[in-house]
């Protein structure tokens, strides 16, 4: 029998009550809801298995895969991972290839025009064919049964209902839809699509001294992630759209950043290594990560899968565990490109000239005409300014984008079944050396002992003095990339006397005689806090990392919040009670974010104030709201507060010879109160996190009511905030409600002294369809802090285990 979410039984209840009452149709719909979550028990029979493969479903949902070989065991998790979760696979391969105005219509036009600009679904098509188009070595038939999985459930399940809802033709899927699953990933790590527009028209329409006193690289100073030794009118420009509120409708969350940790034996309470890992991503429903435990001769492993990604992305077996955190690195140039004034059709490099490559892109759009888009590029790489029209309050002249992903055949499927096989740490970095794109820190440890961490990613290599945030001259041959470095001068860190390797997303340090590689780093403040625990206990264990993931307290934001406090007069802030119960709070402030505390709805509100009051004058609302969604913001905060000088803080919108940064501060003290008394009422004791931090998961589907109380999971008050370790990221706004974009989506524990009890909890559940019990059944577990054991032991799953799923081969039946 299908067993439904608590939470949704009793919706579906009322749901049919309503429909006994309007009639057989609704009834016949509701029961059709209930017929398309796939069965607890089942079997299924395809010619392409050599042998019958088990498939047994724990408490949570996941897929335990029994199976005699390789190929049999993926594609069983094809067909699993199809079942549970087609719809959200089916959004991704449009998204990357600029298919999403076929299913939903004009509004996505401009979105679908970014992406075929790009390339992606052409860079995926020439990979397939490069690398997936024999079976020869044994990552092809790998991969190639996990497709005929996917595509055998098609054939014979039934789709899930968003695919009747939206009236959603689905198609077969193909070597190139596993390519666009790791195109849309390798997209998603790269910020400067955010940020090199904001910060180029700050440095090149407003000036030096406004682009200097931002922090558009790592603040000197900063804590950065050890590495080791290798012996083995200033008035904003309006436009009409900008591709930064465009990229926001995408109903496939993006990558924001993640923590990890590995701890070695001498560090470790258990005496054997440990591993922790959050990866933070955008919120939606279905999760973003996919569990599933694979087992046949000679190997057993427990993994995180991306949907429509045959191999684990993370994951441990009794021998090995490894993390992912990003390591934001640029690897994404923009260029201003100078037309051959005699012949539109050239483009100038140096004192020649070269003839623009051409395309031509068909965008099929719903209830409307197609639309033909060219596509020009340099040998930079496409023109993108029409795509990102930011860029023409930049520059009246083509831009074209360097992006290191395009630049080689993708090869993520080879390099990510190297490491679920390897048998060691040599062979495991052997695997991952070959990453080229997205940057990642890949965190590492093994049952001997070692714990490592790497920079994998092929880093460009640039002239000394190129700004690569910013637009650079195309005609300049100096601003060009002069290649890539090897990986052997990649930052990594293995076996450190220290006794542990963690990474935040913070700037990596330079290895001797290197300068600090550029990239989109995020401030030190987590990497700051995990330095405050880990050096606070002599040992580490299973609950000290839990514990680190749950954590909130944030080591800066009160030190922010003391340099305004200790700028602004005592008269000032004694002149009423509203202000001396503000300057207590702030005060007394750890920098915690609990349900309960009333310093963070304080703070975000006056943080929001004082860089309003800062910035948006010169730059108007819409580069403004902009510059909000980079890291630079964060960055910027602390050295923007303590900079009394900078030219920000004066109003270019009065006579007034300057501004003092006490004026904004002021300014922003009162504006902050008498707004938050008139959002929360006059008792400030009131004023808690719990009512304004809100957290909700929400399906595709569920942005149109009534369907986001029945698709949507939540709203919850949550915990946490932006650059703490229980990360729940926000874009500071006036509203002074923070509706969480992006945090842990999942939160990772595993221990060698006990590989095969490891611990994790996934935002809300395995399954994508709502009527399941495992729709949200991890949902208050991941609110509440706990967790949930990943089992890997076969008896111990059976004993749980209430579904159950029997592949067989086409000579033999039930």
């Amino acid at each position: 029998m299908v067993r439904k979410s608590p939470v949704r039984r009793v919706l579906l209840k009322v749901a049919l009550v309503l429909a006994a009452i309007l009639g057989a149709g609704s009834l016949a719909t509701f029961l059709w809801l209930e017929r398309v979550v796939p069965p607890d028990n089942d079997s299924v029979v395809h010619p392409s298995l050599s042998a019958p493969v088990d498939v047994l479903f724990d408490a949570y949902g996941v897929p335990h895969i029994d199976a005699k070989s390789e190929a049999d065991a993926y594609f069983a998790l094809g067909y699993v991972q199809a079942r549970d979760r087609l719809f959200q696979m089916e959004l991704t391969r449009r998204v990357a290839s600029g298919r999403l105005s076929e299913i939903l219509g004009a509004d996505f036009v401009r979105i679908d025009a970014f992406f075929r600009t790009l390339g992606l679904g052409r860079h995926a098509e020439e990979s397939a064919a490069l690398y997936l188009s024999s079976d020869s070595l044994p990552y092809q038939r790998a991969a190639l049964a996990y497709l005929n999985g996917i595509n055998a459930f098609i054939d014979e399940g039934v789709l899930p209902v968003e695919f009747t809802l939206m009236d959603i033709s689905v198609s077969k899927f193909t070597a190139t839809d596993l390519y666009l699953t790791s195109e849309y990933l390798a997209f998603n790590f790269s910020m400067a699509v955010r940020t090199d527009p904001v910060m180029s028209y700050i440095r090149y329409r407003m000036g030096e001294p406004y682009y200097r006193d931002l922090a558009h690289a790592t603040v000197p100073g900063s804590l950065t992630i050890p590495v080791g030794n290798r012996s083995v009118s200033l008035s904003g420009q309006s436009i009409d759209w900008s591709l930064a509120s465009e990229l926001s409708k995408i109903p496939v969350p993006p990558l924001k950043g993640s923590n990890g940790w590995v701890v070695s034996p001498k560090r470790s309470a258990s005496g054997k290594v440990l591993l922790g890992n959050d990866t933070h991503i955008g919120f939606g429903q279905p999760s973003v990560w996919y569990e599933a435990n694979l087992r046949y001769p000679g190997f057993n492993l427990y993994g995180l899968y991306l949907a429509g990604f045959p191999f684990a992305a993370i994951g441990h077996d009794a021998g090995k565990a490894w993390g992912l955190t990003m390591m934001e690195n640029d690897d994404m140039d923009f260029y201003s490109e100078e037309v051959f004034p005699a012949d539109s059709s050239r483009y100038m490099v140096g004192n020649t000239s070269m003839l623009f490559d051409s395309r031509e892109e068909v965008i099929r759009v719903k209830d409307s005409s197609d639309i033909r888009l060219l596509v020009r590029e340099t040998a930079r790489g496409p023109l993108v300014q029409d795509v990102m029209p930011e860029w023409k309050a930049v520059t009246n002249k083509p831009v074209s984008v360097f992006w290191t992903q395009l630049k080689f055949p993708s090869n993520l499927l080879q390099v990510t079944h190297r490491m679920g096989k390897s048998q060691n740490m040599a062979e495991f970095e052997s695997a991952v050396s070959e990453i080229i794109s997205p940057g990642i820190n890949v965190l590492y440890g093994d049952s001997s002992g070692h714990i490592a961490w790497w920079a994998a990613a092929k880093l460009l290599k640039r002239n000394p003095g190129v700004d690569p945030v910013i637009l650079q001259d195309a005609s300049d041959t100096n601003t060009h990339p002069l290649g890539f470095l090897p990986f052997t001068e990649n930052p990594f860190n293995v076996d450190p006397e220290v006794g542990i390797v963690y990474n935040a997303n913070n700037q990596p340090s330079a290895s001797p005689g290197s300068e600090l590689y550029p990239g989109y780093y995020t401030p030190e403040d987590r990497a700051l806090r995990i330095r405050e625990l880990e050096t606070s206990v002599s040992k580490i264990g299973i609950g000290e990392s839990v514990a680190w993931q749950n954590d909130h307290r944030s080591p800066v934001t009160p030190r922010v919040a003391g340099v305004v406090l200790d700028a602004l007069p005592k008269s000032f802030l004694d002149a009423t009670e509203a202000r001396k119960k503000f300057t207590s709070i702030l005060r007394t402030w750890d920098g915690s974010h609990g349900l309960n505390d009333k310093a963070p709805v304080l703070y975000y509100k006056l943080l929001y104030h004082i860089f309003h009051g800062a910035l948006s004058d010169e730059m108007g609302d819409e580069h403004f709201a902009r510059f909000l969604s980079t890291h630079v913001v964060k960055v910027s905060t602390l050295p923007l507060v303590l900079n009394d000088s900078s030219d920000w803080w004066n109003d270019v919108r009065t006579d007034e010879v300057f501004e003092s940064r006490l004026t904004v501060f002021e300014q922003a003290v009162d504006k902050t109160l008498q707004e938050l008394y008139a959002q929360l009422g006059p008792d400030m004791e009131t004023w808690t996190w719990s009512r304004v931090h809100l957290l909700e998961h929400k399906h595709p589907v569920g942005e149109q009511a009534p369907l986001n109380h029945l698709f949507n999971v939540g709203p919850f008050p949550a915990p946490g905030g932006p650059e703490v370790l229980c990360q729940m990221g926000f874009d500071l706004n006036e509203t002074g409600v923070y509706r969480t974009k992006y945090g842990a989506a999942m939160r990772t524990t595993i221990d060698f002294s006990k590989p095969f009890h490891a611990l994790n909890v996934l935002p809300t559940g395995q399954s994508a369809h709502v009527n399941s019990a495992h729709y949200d059944d991890q949902a208050i577990l991941y609110n509440t802090g706990r967790r949930r054991v990943q089992r890997m032991i076969w008896s111990e799953v059976e004993a749980e285990s209430k579904a159950r799923l029997r592949f067989l081969p086409a000579v033999q039946r039930k």
